[in-house]
């Protein structure tokens, strides 16, 4: 049996300024991360982990959470499919947006997370065949989601950094012209 806890990863968002005057803010959060077998489900996942997912727990309702991540419950009526559950997926909520899925199957001793995939509503569905199916013991499972909650509350809204940096003003259309300025001066210098 494979065993299921609850960590803390950081994660990054940004918003991006584009108009004199504003600013580009990044704000470095926590997140619930699922630790498998002591493997951060991030690490697991590779160069393919987004930066801004977050965890079901973090961008929804703590209990429905919870529910949909013991079969009773479904995030969105059109996705993921019937037997599936979004655990990543993007910090606005919406895991149509693209999310990390598993399917899930509940006995009376057992959950087991398989058949791993990147999901999106409208993409096809991309399996990730590397990584394997964990068995853990469903009282194990129940304790990890009360965790996971108690976590969630913990951290909710919490930022270890916000970082700013001033847009250089007049937009984007500033930065291309300023850069297409630059390559004509540097071809007249050349001449």
């Amino acid at each position: 049996m494979a065993s299921l806890q609850i960590g803390v990863q950081p994660w990054t968002h940004s918003v991006v300024g584009f108009d004199r005057g504003e600013w580009e803010t990044c704000h470095v959060n926590s997140r619930v991360e699922f630790v498998l077998d002591g493997c951060g489900l991030t690490d697991l996942i590779g160069p393919d982990a987004l930066s801004g997912y977050v965890s079901i727990f973090d961008a929804s309702d703590i209990k429905l959470a919870a529910e949909v991540l013991m079969g009773r419950a479904r995030l969105t009526d059109y996705f993921p499919s019937e037997g599936r559950i979004p655990l990543l997926f993007c910090s606005c909520g919406d895991p149509g947006e693209g999310a990390m899925t598993v399917r899930l199957s509940i006995t009376k001793d057992t959950v087991t997370w398989d058949q791993w995939a990147w999901e999106h509503d409208s993409f096809p569905i991309e399996w990730l065949p590397h990584l394997p199916a964990y068995h853990f013991p469903f009282d194990g499972y129940e304790a990890a989601l009360d965790e996971a909650g108690q976590m969630a509350l913990e951290i909710m809204g919490t930022a270890s950094s916000i970082i700013r940096i001033a847009s250089p003003g007049q937009g984007i259309m500033h930065w291309l012209d300023k850069r297409k300025r630059g390559e004509l001066a540097c071809q007249e210098l050349v001449r």
